[in-house]
């Protein structure tokens, strides 16, 4: 009588654990999924110390247009105290017969006239003469908040809108994805958050799966040795042959160089600069 009882507090003992279990993975899984979600939110700071500037010698843009992207531009500079620059120029303001180097020097210098060596800037330069772009991060700081990965979010988004022949609202995609990808990690903001939701899932589904096995099975013991799962005279080996079936040659293609008109790489440049940029 006394066996049946303990046996009786174990069986609610052990239903009241499995169900603590359970409870606690879900909600683990849960604050996984929250914490992981705050992380890849950006986290702005407002700050005067940042400024913006806005340049359109090409005509991209109308009389309202520029003054809207100058709006979003000082909004940026206030929301997350870091500067921002887009200009549009061509052969008459950087000079004739100018090549992409000369595109890349001519934003880095507007960017340290403008607000100063070393400051923390972002810039866009759109050169429709060249069909060339170009995107600059100056600054230790900037540069942080920007590696090499953001800049080629920020570059992907400018260019196809370029290709597209969207040339008034590059800008402002511009702006908005260097907002967007100003604190976010690439790999964090989304590709994480689902890594944890499928891992939680598939962790709730196996708890289950494992718990509701146990309870089918919790009144089977566990052989003592291997020959209680063995049946007498079941397993004959009557001819073996070894075969040789196939074989595998692997080959790897040379590297070619890159011709496509695609966004070129970032990288850092003299004076505190990186960046990157492509024809379109």
């Amino acid at each position: 009588m006394l066996w049946g009882d303990v046996r009786m507090r174990d069986k609610k003992c052990n239903k009241k654990t499995g169900g603590f279990w359970v409870s606690a993975v879900i909600w683990s899984a849960m604050a996984c999924v929250l914490t992981v979600s705050l992380l890849g939110m950006p986290v702005p700071v407002e700050a005067d110390t940042a400024s913006a500037y806005v340049s359109d010698q090409e005509g991209l843009l109308t009389g309202d247009e520029v003054s809207s992207l100058e709006s979003a531009c000082q909004e940026f500079a206030r929301t997350y105290d870091c500067s921002i620059c887009f200009v549009s120029a061509g052969d008459q303001e950087i000079g004739e017969n100018h090549d992409e180097n000369d595109d890349r020097k001519y934003i880095e210098t507007c960017a340290e006239q403008k607000f100063g060596k070393g400051a923390d800037v972002i810039s866009l330069l759109i050169d429709m003469d060249t069909r060339y772009y170009y995107v600059d991060v100056m600054g230790d700081t900037a540069q942080e908040i920007y590696p090499e990965a953001k800049q080629e979010k920020i570059r992907n988004a400018v260019e196809e809108q370029l290709k597209d022949g969207n040339y008034a609202e590059a800008p402002f995609t511009f702006v908005e994805k260097a907002g967007y990808w100003y604190n976010r990690d690439p790999k964090t903001s989304a590709y994480v958050m689902w890594t944890f939701i499928s891992a939680g899932v598939a962790g709730v589904i196996v708890l289950i799966w494992f718990l509701v096995a146990a309870f089918k099975h919790k009144e089977q013991h566990v052989a003592a040795e291997a020959n209680g799962y063995v049946r007498p005279d079941s397993f004959h080996l009557s001819v073996r042959q070894d075969r040789f079936l196939r074989s595998y040659v692997t080959r790897v293609e040379k590297p070619k160089e890159n011709e496509s008109s695609h966004s070129s790489g970032g990288g850092h440049s003299s004076g505190g600069h990186s960046g990157g940029g492509g024809h379109f």
